[in-house]
């Protein structure tokens, strides 16, 4: 071979070896993303699948259970059966037809005989060998994308050495690099530098079981979920996912949680970690409880794309709220009502159906003219506590809902409905989270877009009930009368408290949106023009939106149409 020659062969040679390197730098890093990315946003349940006689997994109702929770996740505890590797083998395709991911977990050491009563079957202790059963089990079905390892950080010494996580993770990897493994770590882990130097790097993402332990283990006090999560986040970073693990089930040592510490930290969860898990999968005859707050909490997660796009429509919000100007026969005069929001350039109007039988019709007549003139429009009903019902539906607020929907997909500029005192049909037990679940569900089947905004009251709401609401509503209409504190429609000195109250019950992210009574409360005095303005202006500061209850005419109330007007004006982009 001439020299010319040799060297030719050696460049390109030389050549592909680079092009191998780019290659492989670029493949580790992706295929490392995209096992972080099948993570994100899990919502699912862990262990306790439904049995069948036989104890083989009833599949069936297992699946039927998760689409109900609208799970997007499983993870499939193999340790109680040595049927329960055959069994994961019939969950995965049965779990991909409904577009459910699956990890698959197995026990460590300090979980298998003799300590208990088996092992996890096959393959025992063998992990190098799970891994590699794992990943070859996932190029068949696509679905399976991660597995665990329960107790992980409890077996580090004697069994999970830096080196042998490596072998095991090198093995799974050399057969499908997009399989993420996600073992199950204890808070105390964390304070270890060691862990977090020598174990962190090689995980995908971590099972982060929550038990209270950096403020003293326990399973009723679910306050430092956030902080631990945060915690947890400057330690490892930002990249790896924190998925949350809430017991639903009892432990061991620290006894059985209740359904509202379940509540409190899958919300929690949900502002801090990067997916939630509950240990472990709840009946829904049995553990009723606990599984409707389950399903209504992950139905909310489920629903955060549609739902920001709803709360996008509320912030905001000016405009007025009932009051419309009424004809002779007392229809409402809606080509006046649709030039007066104009020319006060009010950007939303409350429609309050409840001062005759003929205000659905008009509603439809209004919408038309609002939309041209650039108008949001919300519909508010009445609660049982305020008859007479609105016509034509009365109470059945699970028909308003659809005929709602199906009326802003004719009319798109109607972004709301309202349900007004609805803290007072809470409070006294006729409103719950379930049904209103159900209600809310048939509304968003049709039109995701139409946002529900109760009116909710400062002095009635209970956290616990503010918790069962939260994941279910959009915004929260708040009549501002200074209830922190000696009720009165005179002083403005708690405006922003109670909106940051409001914030603190139902999330920094919920839509506040503060009620100024320019009209005369019932039971409290009448409003001024500088209280009307004073109100305003500080709402306009702390909250997402302004209405103004009731719709003020230059006629009749000429300091407060002024107020108003001039500060519309000033809020609207087309001075």
């Amino acid at each position: 071979m001439n020299a010319r020659l040799l060297l030719r062969t050696l460049a390109v040679a030389l050549l592909v070896q680079l092009v191998a390197s780019c290659a492989t730098s670029r493949s580790a890093p992706d295929a490392a993303a995209v096992r972080r990315q099948a993570l994100i946003g899990t919502r699912a349940t862990y262990c306790r699948a439904p049995r069948k006689p036989d104890q083989r997994v009833d599949v069936d109702k297992l699946i039927a259970e998760l689409v109900e929770l609208r799970a997007n996740t499983y993870s499939f505890c193999i340790h109680g059966w040595a049927t329960d590797w055959d069994d994961l083998k019939l969950i995965l395709p049965a779990a991909n037809a409904k577009g459910i991911r699956v990890w698959a977990s197995i026990v460590p050491p300090s979980e298998s005989y003799p300590k208990t009563k088996m092992y996890a079957e096959p393959f025992r202790l063998d992990y190098v060998r799970w891994a590699k059963e794992f990943a070859k089990l996932s190029l068949q079905h696509t679905n399976l994308v991660a597995w665990s390892i329960d107790d992980f950080t409890h077996n580090l010494k004697q069994t999970y050495t830096p080196a042998y996580l490596k072998q095991m993770l090198d093995g799974a990897r050399a057969i499908n690099p997009q399989l993420a493994f996600v073992p199950c770590c204890y808070f105390p882990a964390f304070n270890n530098a060691a862990f977090t130097t020598n174990y962190v790097p090689l995980l995908d993402g971590i099972l982060f079981p929550y038990r209270h332990e950096s403020g003293g283990a326990n399973l009723t006090n679910a306050s430092l979920t956030g902080a631990e999560i945060k915690k947890i986040k400057a330690l490892v970073g930002e990249k790896i996912p924190i998925i949350l693990d809430i017991y639903a089930t009892a432990h061991s040592r620290l006894g059985a949680t209740t359904p509202a510490y379940v509540e409190e930290a899958m919300r929690a969860g949900h502002r801090a970690a990067d997916g939630v898990m509950i240990y472990c999968h709840q009946d829904p005859k049995t553990d009723a409880a606990k599984f409707a707050i389950m399903k209504r909490n992950f139905h909310a997660c489920a629903d955060e794309a549609p739902r920001a796009e709803r709360r996008k429509n509320l912030r905001g919000t000016f405009g007025t709220y009932d009051n419309e100007p009424r004809l002779i026969n007392h229809r409402v005069d809606v080509k006046r009502l649709a030039n007066e929001l104009a020319t006060i350039k009010a950007n939303t109007y409350n429609f309050l159906i409840w001062h005759t039988t003929n205000d659905w019709d008009d509603l439809k007549l209004f919408l038309p003219l609002a939309r041209a003139r650039g108008i949001k429009v919300w519909v508010t009903l009445v609660p049982p506590t305020e008859p007479p019902a609105s016509a034509p539906f009365a109470y059945d607020f699970a028909r308003w809902a659809v005929e709602l929907a199906q009326l802003s997909l004719r009319e798109p500029n109607l972004v709301a409905w309202s349900l007004d005192d609805f803290s007072d049909n809470v409070s006294d037990g006729r409103f719950k989270p379930e049904d209103w679940e159900k209600i809310l569900a048939g509304a968003r089947a049709i039109n995701p877009k139409l946002a529900f905004v109760p009116c909710l009251y400062f002095q009635h709401l209970t956290p616990a009930q503010a918790a069962g609401f939260a994941p279910l509503v959009d915004g929260v209409l708040f009549p501002y009368m200074h209830a922190a504190g000696k009720m009165n429609l005179t002083d403005t000195d708690t405006v922003e408290a109670e909106v940051a109250r409001f914030k603190e019950l139902f999330g920094a992210e919920m839509p506040v949106l503060v009620d100024v009574y320019a009209t005369h409360h019932s039971a409290l005095n009448e409003t001024t023009p500088e209280y009307v303005e004073k109100v305003m202006t500080l709402a306009r500061g702390c909250a997402d939106g302004v209405l103004i209850y009731c719709h003020q005419y230059e006629g009749s109330s000429p300091g407060k149409y002024r107020v108003i007007k001039k500060l519309f004006g000033e809020w609207s982009p087309t001075k």
